[in-house]
């Protein structure tokens, strides 16, 4: 398999203020995936710094044109970062 990776690229973080509850919509202010058509090829998310996997069977799935749906529950102190190609 091949991954196209662009010179382009927008890096978020997100530190969890509070729980968060698992497969509840979580807004990623300034992040567009319809830009990418939600390819999970071109988007990285990183929980605490571990590599996610997208997919409904998996650790996430990619939700509206911003938002994250996580399968677990988000807790204080967590951090969330995206990567966007």
């Amino acid at each position: 398999r091949q991954i196209k990776i662009s010179t382009t690229r927008t890096k978020k973080f997100f530190d969890i203020t509070g729980s968060h509850a698992e497969n509840h919509p979580f807004d990623c202010h300034g992040l567009n995936f319809a830009n990418v058509n939600y390819n999970p090829n071109l988007v990285d998310v990183f929980y605490n710094g571990v590599s996610m996997r997208s997919g409904s069977a998996h650790d996430y799935v990619l939700h509206g044109t911003g938002s994250i749906k996580f399968k677990f529950q988000l807790l204080l102190d967590d951090i969330i970062q995206v990567v966007v190609f």
